[in-house]
C-alpha cells in the first residue's frame, strides 16, 4: 500500500465533508471513492445514508435505520439497527475493483469504515484488497471505532486528520 490517511472525529463532526474537500483538491481523474451522505425525513429525523460516488455525484439509498419506516431493499443484511443494501454494495465493489485496475487512479476514498467492515461485511473484503495495492487510501472512521479499525486491518502509522477536539 502507498499511504493511508484517516479522517476521524465524533458523530456529526464533519468527517464526510472533510473527505469531500480533500477529494476536490486532488488532480483531475486521479482519484475516486464513496461517501455516505445522511438522509433525513421532512421532520429532520435521520432515515439512513445514501452511498454517493465522488466523481459522478450519483448515489443510491444504501443504509436505512430499522426503526424508521423507510424503503426496503430486495437483498440486504442487518447490522445493529441498520439495514444495508447488498445491490448497492455490489455496485460499489465493481467500481472499486475498476479503480484498483485503473493506473490513472492513485487515491481511493471510503467513508464510514467501522465495525461492519471489521466483521467482513459492508466494505470489509474490498478494504482488505485495497490495502494490498499501491493505491493511496483516505478513510473516514468514527473516533469510537478508530482503534478497532486500525487493529482489524493492521494499519500502521496512518496520516491522521482529527476533526473537532
Amino acid at each position: 500500500m502507498a499511504s493511508v490517511t484517516i479522517i476521524t472525529g465524533d458523530f456529526d463532526s464533519g468527517k464526510t465533508q472533510t473527505m469531500i474537500d480533500l477529494y476536490l483538491k486532488q488532480p483531475s481523474h486521479t482519484s475516486d471513492g464513496f461517501v455516505s451522505v445522511k438522509t433525513y425525513d421532512d421532520q429532520g429525523v435521520l432515515l439512513g445514508y445514501r452511498l454517493v460516488c465522488l466523481t459522478t455525484r450519483k448515489g443510491e439509498m444504501f443504509i436505512i435505520d430499522t426503526t424508521k419506516d423507510a424503503q426496503s431493499f430486495e437483498r440486504f443484511f442487518v447490522y445493529d439497527r441498520f439495514v444495508f443494501s447488498l445491490p448497492v454494495i455490489d455496485t460499489a465493489y465493481t467500481s472499486i475493483q475498476s479503480w484498483i485496475e485503473d493506473p490513472m487512479i492513485e487515491t481511493i476514498f471510503l467513508d464510514e469504515v467501522g465495525m461492519v467492515e471489521c466483521v467482513n461485511m459492508g466494505f470489509g473484503m474490498i478494504l482488505k484488497e485495497l490495502l494490498k495495492t499501491e493505491k493511496n487510501l483516505v478513510l473516514a472512521v468514527n473516533k469510537s471505532n478508530l482503534k478497532m479499525v486500525l487493529d482489524c486491518f493492521d494499519i500502521k502509522n496512518p496520516k491522521m486528520i482529527t476533526i473537532g477536539s
